[in-house]
């Protein structure tokens, strides 16, 4: 249970440290957009990588007879 807690901690810091450094250039609304855009993105997908990482393979029972 601690690594998806620590995960999604990790997740929200480094969505606020993008925002922050997005702040600091003169960026347009349209390039802001689009970079708040990819960041979303990329932390969506590390995050769900590594959370259905986490829970696929943390099989306790064995594996099935089939």
């Amino acid at each position: 249970i601690l690594l998806p807690v620590y995960l999604a901690a990790m997740t929200t810091l480094l969505y606020l440290k993008a925002r922050a450094i997005a702040g600091q250039f003169p960026f347009t609304s349209a390039h802001a957009a689009a970079f708040m855009d990819l960041v979303a993105q990329t932390i969506i997908y590390l995050t769900t990588t590594c959370f259905l990482w986490w829970f696929g393979t943390s099989n306790k029972r064995g594996l099935s007879k089939f």
